[in-house]
């Protein structure tokens, strides 16, 4: 259950707002975004003149993504059970990373756990646009997650933190992300640690 981000020279910052069809149009103006847990403003540099609304409308769905699991995670549903529309990661992502938080979600119903906290918060940068590419445009994002200490497993029988490898790891984690639009939409294909993002 990873999520993600990157830097680049000589890019502007933009200040996204929340996810909404009304912002993703090409008169979108840049504005402040609070996620999910978290009270200060994600900063995400665009590529100078690539202020597109397609590019903004694959980081908003990034973020919506990031702000759903984190709700999925607070309150896992079992399997075959649908999940809340404010816990609906899978309407921001495709396969394979809607599959394998599906059965991360599951996973900690079965297991009765819940995240508690404050979920990590993102600095997340553009890397690379590819609005042609086939089969589906693809817009990739770096990102820098921070926080992760304060975001833990509990079991939720004994209402006690669940230790983990989560303890042993840098409290930044530095992540590559894989924006994709298909069936007429845009979702979060992958999502991979990138050893070469400083934090």
């Amino acid at each position: 259950m990873l999520n993600a981000w990157l830097v680049g020279a000589g890019r502007r910052r933009w200040l996204l707002g929340a996810v909404s069809a009304g912002l993703l149009t090409a008169g979108c103006t840049p504005n402040t975004m609070v996620a999910a847990g978290n009270r200060q403003p994600m900063v995400t540099a665009v590529p100078s003149g690539t202020a597109d609304a397609r590019v903004l409308a694959a980081v908003h769905t990034y973020e919506a993504f990031n702000r759903t699991l984190a709700e999925a995670q607070r309150h896992p549903v079992a399997v075959g059970r649908s999940y809340p529309t404010e816990a609906n990661f899978s309407r921001y992502s495709f396969d394979p990373l809607r599959a394998e938080n599906e059965s991360a979600i599951s996973e900690l119903s079965l297991r009765r756990r819940a995240y508690r906290g404050t979920p990590p918060t993102s600095d997340i940068r553009v890397t690379s646009i590819d609005l042609g590419a086939e089969p589906s445009p693809t817009v990739t994002l770096s990102d820098c997650r921070a926080g992760r200490a304060r975001w833990r497993p509990y079991d939720t029988r004994t209402n006690k933190v669940v230790a983990g490898r989560e303890e042993r790891t840098s409290s930044r984690l530095g992540l590559t992300v894989r924006v994709i639009f298909y069936h007429q939409r845009w979702g979060v294909q992958t999502i991979e640690p990138d050893p070469n993002r400083a934090c």
